[in-house]
């Protein structure tokens, strides 16, 4: 995932970044036993290292569906939570924004929007 926001930091140094995690399913038997570990496993390596990849000019912020789906106990309810982490990540680029535009204001690059 770090060379998914490096590549697209080289294409675009002021790109806007939101990675979701990945959704519990349910098992698939002996199919693949260590699925829901692994999958817990990605989730919070990935939590742990979107603060890492995340800066003023570029931000990165999560979109837990993972929880909002594995919490929600009908459709309309997921959709619900997922709308809610966009907006929660949407809450944090137009505070990266506001911040950025802010600091344009005292000698540093504006943000194109």
């Amino acid at each position: 995932m770090k060379d998914f926001v490096d590549t697209a930091r080289a294409a675009n140094p002021n790109v806007e970044i939101v990675l979701a995690n990945v959704p519990h399913r349910t098992t698939l038997g002996d199919a693949n036993p260590h699925l829901p570990q692994r999958t817990t496993d990605y989730n919070k390596a990935l939590a742990e290292a979107i603060p890492t990849w995340d800066t003023d000019d570029s931000p990165v912020v999560l979109a837990d569906l993972d929880d909002a789906l594995t919490s929600s106990l009908t459709t309309s309810s997921v959709m619900n939570d997922v709308s809610s982490s966009s907006q929660e990540a949407s809450r944090s680029v137009a505070s990266w924004r506001a911040r950025a535009t802010t600091a344009g204001s005292e000698g540093r690059s504006q943000v194109a929007t």
